[in-house]
């Protein structure tokens, strides 16, 4: 059963969502994946994914998990880091 809308950011279309989110960083899409289901598929979108930074950020096993994620989506897309 869908719930209604409970605030602004609930009516926006994924379509605006996912522009808004193609300026975060890695780390950024990463925790923002953990708020609800809806951001988290909308998150780990391929069309996010074209660059990954891990510089900076300490890459502890919850953030590996992150990691593993990426490469599983750039396989499966046939996606190439360079």
């Amino acid at each position: 059963m869908a719930f209604p809308p409970t605030t602004l950011i609930d009516i926006l279309p994924d379509p605006v969502l996912l522009h808004v989110l193609s300026y975060l960083s890695t780390p950024q899409l990463c925790r923002c994946a953990r708020a609800c289901r809806r951001w988290y598929n909308l998150a780990w979108d391929p069309r996010l994914w074209s660059t990954i930074r891990l510089t900076g950020e300490l890459l502890n096993y919850f953030n590996s998990l992150y990691v593993a994620k990426i490469f599983d989506i750039l396989h499966h897309y046939s996606l190439y880091i360079y």
